[in-house]
This record gives C-alpha cells, sequence and structure tokens, in this order.
C-alpha cells in the first residue's frame, strides 16, 4: 500500500484544527487532494470516524466523491456497533473478576467509551480491552478466568520459541510460557475464546517505569476506589484528571512521541474531551492541583500547549508552568525541524516491508541511509534512534536465519 501524502496529513490535521464548516469547503476544493491516500492517512491514525462526522455533513458532502463519503459512512457505522460490542465484553470480563471479588479499573480508551467523554460513542476507536488490577490480584484473577475457558495469546517476542505466523496463536492460561508476576506491567493478552473479537490486557500497573512520575500514577491508580456499576458488574471509576494525565503519560513518555518530534491526534482529542468533561464537572481543582504538583507539571505544561497548538483550542485554565515543561516544548519544535529525525522517520515506513518481504539487511541500511544522529538532538532521541537501527537489524537476521 502506497505511503500517505504529506497534503493528506496536513488536510487531516486542519479538518480537526477547524471548527467552523464554511471554512473547510475551499479546502475539500482543492483539485490536488489524492482521496485514496487521504483514506488511507485517517486509517492509519484511527481517525476515520471522526472526520467522518465532521465532513460528511449536508453542508461539506457535495465537495466529497461519493464513494468516499460512503466509505467514511461505512467505517463510522461499523466502529459504533464495535464500541458497543467492545462495552459489552468489558462487562463480561468485570462480572467474571467480581466472582474473585475483583473489581477491575477500565484504562484509555476503555475508559473512555464506557464514562462517553466524546460527544458520540462512534468517533473514537479502541483497539482493545485494557483493565487494572492489584498486583496481589494476578493469580486469583488467572485462575478465574482459565475457569470460564478464557485463553490468553502466545507472543515470541516475549521470549517463547516460537515462528513469528505463531505470534496471534492463542494457548492455555494454565501454560505459562510467560511466568505471570507481580512485578509485570501487564499480563499477557487474553481472549474470552478462540475466535473471540477482542484482546483484553491485565495490567497490573498504569504504566511502565518507577520513577516519580510513573508511581504517583500507580498510586493514583490504587486509590480509585469508588464504583459503578452496569447491568450487574462492579468495576472501580478513574478520575478524570486521573485519566487525562494518564493519557499525556502514555503518549509523550510511554511511547515516546515527544523525543521523536511526532503528534497523535487521536490521543490529543482524548486530551481534549477530557478537559471539556472537566470543566463540566467542576473538577477543574482536583486537575489544578495536580498539574502544579512536582510529579506533574511538566507533563501538564507540555501536554496541553500541544492540544492548543495541533487542534487550535484555548482552555479556561491556568496553572503554573514549569521551566523544564517550557524547555520539552522548545527541544519538540528543535526535534520536528531536524532532517535528521525526518530520515528517521521516513525509514519506518520502509521497515515494515523490508521485514515481510525479507529483504536484506543491506536494504534495510539503505532505507535508513548514513542518518546523521546530530547532537543537536536531545540525548534520548539520539539513543531511541540508535536502538531502532539496532533493533530491526536484528529483526530481519532472525527472520532470515
Amino acid at each position: 500500500m502506497p505511503q500517505a501524502s504529506n497534503h493528506s496529513n496536513i488536510l487531516l490535521s486542519e479538518i480537526l484544527r477547524t471548527s467552523e464548516k464554511h471554512r473547510l469547503q475551499p479546502t475539500l476544493c482543492d483539485s490536488r487532494i489524492d482521496w485514496s491516500s487521504f483514506l488511507q492517512a485517517s486509517g492509519d491514525r484511527l481517525l476515520t470516524p471522526i472526520i467522518a462526522r465532521k465532513i460528511c455533513t449536508p453542508e461539506l458532502s457535495s465537495f466529497i466523491p461519493d464513494d468516499v463519503v460512503g466509505a467514511l459512512q461505512m467505517i463510522r457505522d461499523y466502529n459504533l456497533t464495535r464500541n458497543q460490542r467492545l462495552i459489552e465484553t468489558f462487562v463480561r470480563i468485570a462480572s467474571v473478576l467480581n466472582q474473585g471479588n475483583i473489581r477491575p479499573l477500565p484504562l484509555k480508551g476503555t475508559s473512555l467509551l464506557l464514562y462517553g467523554i466524546y460527544p458520540d460513542q462512534a468517533d473514537r476507536i479502541v483497539s482493545d480491552i485494557d483493565i487494572l488490577i492489584q498486583p496481589s490480584e494476578v493469580k486469583k484473577a488467572l485462575q478465574i478466568l482459565k475457569q470460564h475457558d478464557f485463553v490468553q495469546r502466545s507472543n515470541p517476542f516475549l521470549g517463547d520459541k516460537g515462528h513469528w505466523d505463531d505470534r496471534f496463536e492463542t494457548i492455555d492460561i494454565d501454560d505459562f510460557r510467560h511466568k505471570p508476576s507481580e512485578q509485570n506491567y501487564h499480563l499477557p493478552p487474553i481472549k474470552e475464546h478462540q475466535d473471540a473479537e477482542f484482546y483484553i490486557e491485565i495490567h497490573t500497573r498504569p504504566c511502565k517505569g518507577h520513577g516519580s512520575m510513573e508511581m504517583e500514577l500507580t498510586r493514583l491508580a490504587a486509590n480509585s476506589t469508588a464504583l459503578d456499576s452496569k447491568n450487574g458488574s462492579l468495576f472501580r471509576r478513574p478520575g478524570l484528571s486521573f485519566t487525562l494525565m494518564h493519557t499525556a503519560h502514555h503518549m509523550l513518555i510511554q511511547d515516546r512521541l515527544m523525543y521523536l518530534g511526532l503528534t497523535d491526534h487521536r490521543h490529543l482529542l482524548d486530551i481534549h474531551h477530557l478537559m471539556g468533561h472537566i470543566v463540566d464537572s467542576g473538577e477543574t481543582a482536583e486537575l489544578q492541583e495536580m498539574a502544579e504538583s512536582t510529579h506533574f507539571n511538566d507533563l501538564s505544561t507540555f501536554a496541553l500547549w500541544q492540544c492548543q497548538q495541533t487542534l487550535d483550542v484555548a482552555y479556561q485554565f491556568d496553572f503554573k508552568t514549569s521551566q523544564t515543561g517550557k524547555q520539552w516544548i522548545v527541544n519538540f519544535t528543535a526535534i520536528t525541524k531536524n532532517n535528521a529525525l525526518q530520515r528517521f522517520r521516513r525509514a519506518w515506513s520502509a521497515i515494515n516491508t523490508t521485514i515481510t518481504k525479507f529483504f536484506s539487511i543491506k536494504a534495510l541500511r539503505h532505507a535508513f541511509g548514513d542518518m546523521p544522529v546530530t547532537k543537536s538532538l536531545p540525548l534520548y532521541t539520539r539513543y531511541q534512534c540508535q536502538r531502532a537501527v539496532h533493533a530491526v537489524t536484528l529483526a530481519v537476521k532472525r527472520k532470515r536465519g
């Protein structure tokens, strides 16, 4: 599949930034739009449903080819029914875990759907079900899930001596190729049965790492003791401020987008809609306290700045921004203008083809070129580039061997 054009990416950003529909009409009339590339770009970023809601309207649909409008609406309708099935699956899992007196805490996209954070449930694509339990509940949870015939995924990338084609093989939960540990970030993905639609990721901590920010998120999650109920199933309710900080941490730190100068519109939209709910619910004092705390001040400064810059929004929310957070902004801006990082990003688009089609190590190195990872990049970003080259080179060697 060809790579989405830069023009398509710019168009996506413009649609997400613009709230007045009449301002989009000249943009959609542009003869340079490659609608096939546009659909691919929206799908790659998991934004197709929300893009459909914004442009498949009576005011704008006449400027878009009929087949594109049909494709967008079809994907949006499918995602709505899929999200409804995902919530039903979460409720069933919670009911099963309740039998062991375990009250799961929904995380990430699961939480956003469950509590209606988006104005329309069809807007958000959620890939799997993420739940959090206490580390001490791991063994009991696995025993209960096994009794109800749940299966786990075998993953050769985590030490299993299987072939690449086995990475989606399901195995019995009691086949502990990846021994469950109270120290694990999350367990191997689990399914209700072999042909189930959704994978379930059971987390024992809300994020990786043992820094002050990660430890504080873990503490806040453990203190989320308020219970909600749906169809008789009990589960813990995550606070809105916690969910916002967890989303920002997951996007910027854990997925390392901040260090690579990348923007994830989907998670920025998560933060934007969470901000709206926090203001409407009167929880701004709680968010203010968290944003100004030692643990989250830098993260808050950067995440809200990126939302404002990318989505062209303004928040009636003021807190003391940190100097380190401001420096993150300076570093991020420098990274996005760095030619070495631009080459690094383009290289990633060739990696899947390189591995899938058994290209040689020489082809891989050609994709990366003689990438000059210069000292103008932040140290962690240089480290990530070097680590990526090394990891993919090993993957190709393993595949060929």
